[in-house]
């Protein structure tokens, strides 16, 4: 049974089986990045439990049966084993951030900013307008909470990685000249699977920019 301690999430989505003794919850993507994101459930099958509450299921008479009111212990669990990817990133170089958008939570503790290139187009140039940050960044915390690990990761740049990226007439000028890649080793989700890499010669380009305004 779960212990007094344990985490507990309400689940949501929605039912693809028709009237059959075998019921296929799809989970929301919203309620599935929450499970995800706890590190105490579900990431294992020592803590991995399902408890069906009155009125969650009704056999085909609608009478009560003993699908209610029980909590179970999984039987198997399939890892998580998807690697996350980046699906946007916005540059603010009055504040000198970078902000990264996933589309699953990311370990913040294994964010290697060495891996990430900043590029001033999709492909790689002999010419310049590539950059990689010398020098360690900030992490801030996201939606005023105390766990970096989510589906946005904020950077603060050095002051010196900053003015370096200003004083290059071609990096980060406006967002037709803002795109990133990055190695596997740039990021992992809280399963630990690397993320997807963008290759120097495909690089992806910002979704928003904010210009500097003390330039």
């Amino acid at each position: 049974m779960p212990s007094s301690n344990s985490s507990t999430i309400s689940l949501d989505g929605f039912f693809t089986a028709g009237d059959h003794h075998i019921a296929i919850l799809n989970i929301e993507y919203d309620v599935l990045n929450m499970i995800k994101l706890d590190t105490n459930l579900a990431t294992h099958s020592s803590n991995a439990y399902l408890t069906v509450l009155q009125d969650a299921l009704f056999d085909l008479s609608f009478l009560p049966n003993g699908a209610q009111l029980l909590t179970l212990q999984v039987s198997q669990l399939f890892e998580d084993i998807v690697s996350p990817e980046l699906q946007s990133f916005f540059v603010d170089l009055t504040l000198g951030r970078i902000i990264f958008n996933f589309n699953e939570p990311v370990l913040a503790t294994s964010f290697d900013i060495s891996a990430l290139s900043l590029q001033s187009s999709p492909g790689y140039s002999s010419n310049g307008g590539i950059y990689q940050l010398i020098l360690p960044v900030s992490l801030l915390l996201h939606n005023n909470t105390s766990n970096l690990n989510g589906l946005s990761i904020t950077i603060t740049l050095s002051m010196e990685d900053l003015n370096i990226i200003k004083s290059d007439p071609n990096l980060f000028i406006n967002i037709n000249t803002s795109y990133v890649s990055f190695s596997s080793n740039f990021v992992s989700d809280m399963n630990y699977q690397n993320i997807f890499p963008i290759s120097s010669i495909s690089g992806l380009r910002a979704a928003g920019f904010i210009y500097d305004s003390f330039r």
